[in-house]
């Protein structure tokens, strides 16, 4: 069954509730792809993916349009900051990627969500120098405005938790908890 449907009303409900129950069922939005991709890369860089649901049917993701936006809502009420900020193996963050498919809304929505724009990628290149490689006026005027209240640092791509167990999961959450607390403390 492939969802991804020109009938919008048809396939983006059936969408977000398959992803909703993949959430539900302890999907770890934490660990990449073989490519190095994150769900939120997916989302922003309108990546099809295959998800085998029920042991039996497979279904085909597609995230792409203005269903983007619903679908980020929906991982971004989900995650955390850390994982906002995430980065590929070439450092590009979800952000980086809004930026250069030239989707500003869902570059708002990670910046709403705690995304931060002064992240440089691996070469060394922030979201304010993609969008003025792109004249992307208003997208320059935003980095601009919220740059300023972010310290400069370079994204890290760390994909520790894959293959990890439920309680090794859990220790690396407790961890990066208390590491966050003594960093702002």
């Amino acid at each position: 069954t492939v969802l991804n449907d020109n009938n919008r009303e048809k396939w983006l409900p059936a969408t977000v509730s398959l992803l909703s129950q993949v959430l539900d069922a302890g999907a770890d939005l934490e660990v990449a792809d073989g490519r190095g991709k994150f769900p939120l890369h997916w989302i922003v860089e309108g990546i099809t993916k295959t998800v085998r649901y029920d042991h039996a049917v497979d279904c085909d993701l597609r995230y792409e349009g203005n269903d983007a936006e619903v679908l980020l809502e929906l991982l971004l009420s989900r995650v955390g900051t850390s994982t906002v900020n995430c980065c590929d193996q070439e450092g590009t963050t979800p952000l980086h990627a809004a930026i250069w498919q030239q989707k500003p809304k869902l570059a708002e929505l990670l910046i709403q969500a705690g995304a931060q724009p002064n992240l440089c990628d691996s070469n060394l290149r922030l979201p304010l120098h993609i969008a003025c490689a792109l004249r992307d006026q208003d997208m320059i005027n935003l980095l601009l405005e919220l740059g300023t209240h972010f310290p400069k640092a370079t994204a890290v791509y760390s994909d520790i938790r894959a293959g990890a167990s439920r309680a090794e999961k859990q220790r690396l959450d407790v961890s990066r908890t208390l590491q966050n607390a003594y960093n702002r403390a």
